[in-house]
């Protein structure tokens, strides 16, 4: 079989990084994956979501709109926390050198690690996103100048009450889910329409994990080329997370186990995750179709990635060709065979 011309493939316009043919067949899992962990219901009630709507709405911070297309065309470093930035996170510095059309964005405790490391905030990190609901999350950033905090309407009061006293430069943003509020029917741009008309609201839909949402976030943000660090999406080193973070949830055991997932070609790779890890890997999937969709529908500019590090994450960005380092897209990619 011929490769594919690059301009039908069903992923992303690989740009100059990849250099080899690539034929992608139908992306989708074996339903083992998908089957044995269900879409994320949310931390939240579909009630408790609508109250959260209106609480971000009142927030003394400017809505998210205000940035939008603000960085067209230029680069964003989306930071992880899986265990493999431990070993990546010095390319994102050297990156920084050459160029000054990046900017670093870090979800969650991303953010802390970046600045244990000497990241200076406003030339290093530039971005904070939070989107978590828990009270706890509160911790998980130390605000600082010079970065912008991206503040998901979900977050809990502790949470905005401490960017509020620290006087951060602070955006929100609303997760939409495309739900009705009970009782009233009404939907999340509705409440938001009606209540506050003199307000703006941007809802960004996407996967459920704050760091495969920040894509959306990003691109809304006019940026058209992403880096990907520390979204192994699964144990490795026998670690989660590159940083300390305690296991709060009680059931955080039962989710170590061992999942398959499977590349278009039909190879597997077998990763340990818990369900929320596991989850996120067949929504990159999801991800990659939506977007690719947007694009051919022409309401967006097509994206460019290179996803770094490893796990299953990086495995499936590899089978595509996209991830950062051409020597694993040249073992891993799908190739078209004569």
């Amino acid at each position: 079989m011929d490769a594919l011309p690059r301009d039908v493939l069903p992923w992303f316009d690989l740009g100059d990084r990849a250099g080899i043919p690539i034929v992608t067949l139908e992306p989708e899992p074996r339903p083992t994956l998908r089957d044995a962990v269900a879409p994320g219901a949310g931390r939240i009630s579909v009630e408790e979501h609508f109250k959260r709507i209106r609480n971000g709405m009142r927030q003394p911070f400017p809505s998210m709109v205000r940035l939008l297309k603000k960085y067209q065309g230029q680069t964003l470093v989306i930071v992880g926390g899986g265990a493999s930035l431990q070993d990546t996170f010095k390319t994102i510095r050297r990156d920084l050198r050459v160029s000054n059309k990046i900017k670093v964005l870090a979800p969650n405790k991303s953010h802390d690690f970046l600045l244990s490391k000497g990241f200076i905030p406003g030339k290093e990190l530039h971005f904070g996103v939070l989107l978590d609901p828990m009270d706890w999350v509160a911790t998980y950033q130390t605000p600082q100048r010079g970065v912008k905090y991206l503040l998901g309407s979900t977050i809990a009061d502790v949470t905005w009450n401490r960017f509020i006293k620290a006087g951060s430069d602070g955006y929100v943003w609303h997760p939409y889910g495309g739900v009705k509020e009970p009782g009233t029917d009404l939907t999340e741009h509705q409440v938001a329409k009606n209540e506050f008309p003199n307000k703006e609201a941007i809802f960004i839909p996407g996967p459920s994990t704050v760091g495969l949402r920040s894509v959306c976030i990003g691109i809304n943000l006019g940026f058209t080329h992403f880096e990907l660090h520390g979204f192994d999406s699964c144990f490795t080193a026998d670690r989660l997370y590159a940083y300390d973070k305690p296991r709060i949830d009680g059931t955080w055991k039962a989710f170590d186990v061992s999942w398959t997932q499977t590349a278009p070609d039909g190879d597997t790779m077998e990763f340990t995750a818990n369900r929320m890890m596991a989850r996120q890997v067949y929504e990159w999937i999801d991800l990659c179709k939506y977007i690719v969709k947007l694009a051919d529908d022409g309401k967006i500019t097509r994206p460019s990635f290179a996803v770094h590090g490893w796990g299953a994450i990086p495995w499936l960005a590899a089978k595509a060709g996209m991830h950062a380092d051409p020597a694993v897209n040249a073992k891993y990619a799908i190739r078209g065979t004569s």
